[in-house]
């Protein structure tokens, strides 16, 4: 867990929450700490997640996230300071910009990139599965089980870990639930 004015807690159950401090640029990530998985071209991976945000106060798409697969970098290093554009090097998964309430599906390989972008939208307080699943040649993007995109180019092929984040993108305790995360590579 990295994270500024960000706390992490655990409930019964298993359920983790990711809750900022209420000023704007809060952040919290939670990652594993060392790229020690990877992509390879013929064979298979998923990566899937349960999760929900809540606003708190604020107004939904106020917010910055990302689910899914990316190398180490945290802070300003992975999305930009202003939450409009990543800045991660390499990753695959779903990201949602400061301003939006859109998901868009990326694909980053050497900072290159390849998004779907506006797939799906979220929702305040609301559950959704995101998942994807790379058949060896590209990657088949879901939420609540229905494809929302597909990408074959900038596959990342570098070392990558599972990475879960939030930003505030105003003053307001922003709440990130996280019900599970599994990642399956072949």
């Amino acid at each position: 867990n990295t994270n500024t004015n960000g706390t992490l807690a655990v409930a019964a159950g298993s359920l983790a929450t990711l809750t900022m401090g209420g000023a704007d640029n809060d952040l919290a990530q939670l990652y594993g700490a060392v790229a020690s998985l990877a992509l390879v071209a013929g064979k298979k991976a998923t990566f899937a997640c349960r999760v929900r945000v809540d606003k708190a106060s604020g107004t939904i798409g106020q917010e910055e996230l990302f689910f899914g697969l990316t190398g180490v970098q945290t802070g300003t290093n992975f999305f930009a300071a202003d939450g409009l554009s990543r800045v991660f090097d390499d990753g695959v998964g779903f990201a949602s910009y400061d301003a939006s309430a859109t998901i868009d599906c990326v694909c980053v390989k050497d900072d290159e990139v390849s998004t779907e972008d506006g797939a799906t939208t979220y929702a305040d307080v609301t559950w959704m599965v995101l998942a994807f699943h790379y058949d060896g040649t590209k990657v088949t993007f879901y939420k609540d089980g229905l494809k929302i995109a597909e990408l074959s180019t900038n596959i990342p092929t570098d070392a990558v870990t599972p990475m879960l984040y939030i930003k505030a993108g105003e003053a307001q305790a922003k709440v990130l639930s996280i019900d599970y995360v599994r990642v399956c590579i072949e």
